[in-house]
């Protein structure tokens, strides 16, 4: 079965979304699919990837960018930089339907799985795969909420989001959706619909602790992400501060952001205007992959709160497997589908609700262990291997798409 992946999204490396196509693309290569790859935005430039002929190829899977390889986007912090930013954003949409349809008409394409939440990148496939007779799988991981949006409801980018989850996605022959409240959604109005929450690949062994165990020494927790509102970065200062006061020598890492700005810069001020909390938060910024992984291992713990909202439930924190193949014990928030993978107290400390009191219980309470989490770090890495891996998650889409493509009125 030929299947191609396009969207917004870069490849093979660059965001949460470009980690789950780069999974989806190997795990259907290695089910028997023959994959092909089309971002519409730019990607960086990897040597290595490049063929003789031309063509750029990741563990034997081709892909390219319908836009200049390597362009970098201006810092979306003035109002010239937005716009180009959502300038290319559009240009990127026309091209990749254009490359779509080229595609499609040089060779046999059986399905596409498209990753965008626009109305106006995904109503050209929507034309576009029934004309071709093309099976159309949509993947969705997010739910347009709001708050999410500068304008709110009155926001144009808002109104782009939604008609696509209103007139587009609806009309798919399929989706793949991260969260059951999604799938629920759409199987509501009548499509196929198959939950596949976040998926990474699994180590064959869990990796040993990396840290240094001293009874005496700070307690390090550590956060991997961007601070966004929704992950509740006030929660976590609020936490610390708490058991600081308690006089528990504890301190807080933060890999992926130096907060220079939104809700990343509240927070950063926050601290450095806290006496308690100034020599006790870290911001790393953007580190290697290879620094995350030794930074997750080392931690005496990792914490991801999320906050109880729309958004929340509808989408699933990729970076929680990431966490628990760390084999640190794992403090999350019980929202969403996560208390149905997570069990609180066996497989990770999932706190309800989710507020500065009841993390800093839970560090507490990890801190007190006699083994200080080993045992619940141990239990989410199997958690993990059950719930996560993408070879198992991904057979079970290419069973979806042959289903779907078999069931597809043809003609």
């Amino acid at each position: 079965m030929n299947i191609l992946i396009i969207g917004n999204f870069q490849f093979p490396f660059g965001t949460a979304d470009s980690s789950r196509m780069r999974h989806f693309a190997l795990g259907l290569t290695e089910a028997g699919a023959n994959v092909r790859v089309v971002c519409q935005v730019p990607i960086y430039d990897r040597p290595e990837d490049i063929c003789p002929d031309g063509s750029r190829r990741y563990m034997g899977i081709q892909y390219e960018s319908v836009m200049n390889t390597n362009y970098q986007y201006k810092e979306k912090l003035t109002l010239y930089g937005t716009f180009l930013y959502y300038t290319h954003f559009v240009f990127g949409a026309m091209k990749s339907a254009t490359r779509a349809k080229e595609i499609f008409e040089s060779g046999k394409i059986d399905a596409i799985i498209q990753l965008n939440r626009s109305y106006i990148s995904l109503r050209p496939f929507v034309k576009l795969c029934k004309q071709m007779h093309v099976t159309f799988i949509q993947e969705i991981t997010e739910w347009p909420a709001s708050h999410l949006f500068k304008l709110g409801v009155l926001g144009p980018f808002h109104l782009d989001c939604k008609l696509a989850m209103y007139r587009c996605i609806t009309k798919a022959d399929g989706v793949v959706a991260i969260s059951r409240f999604l799938t629920d959604f759409y199987a509501q109005r009548g499509v196929p619909t198959i939950r596949i929450p976040a998926i990474i690949e699994i180590p064959e062994e869990m990796p040993e602790f990396s840290g240094t165990e001293c009874e005496n020494k700070e307690f390090n927790i550590t956060y991997l992400g961007g601070l966004f509102a929704r992950e509740g970065p006030l929660e976590m200062t609020g936490a610390i501060r708490k058991l600081l006061l308690k006089g528990l020598p504890v301190r807080l890492t933060i890999v992926g952001s130096s907060g220079v700005e939104g809700t990343a810069l509240k927070f950063r001020k926050v601290c450095q205007a806290d006496e308690l909390l100034r020599d006790k938060v870290d911001f790393l910024g953007r580190v290697s992959d290879e620094e995350v992984v030794r930074r997750l291992q080392s931690a005496d713990a990792l914490v991801f709160p999320r906050i109880n909202d729309i958004s929340s439930r509808a989408a699933f924190p990729t970076r929680l497997p990431e966490y628990l193949v760390s084999g640190r014990p794992v403090i999350t928030a019980g929202v969403g589908d996560i208390p149905e993978y997570l069990r609180d107290g066996i497989d990770a400390m999932v706190v309800s609700p989710c507020n500065a009191e009841t993390i800093a219980q839970r560090i507490e309470d990890l801190m007190k262990m006699p083994d200080r989490g080993k045992s619940i770090g141990a239990n989410g890495f199997e958690r993990a291997r059950e719930f996560f891996n993408y070879k198992t998650r991904t057979k079970q889409i290419f069973e979806f798409i042959q289903e779907v493509h078999k069931n597809k009125p043809k003609g």
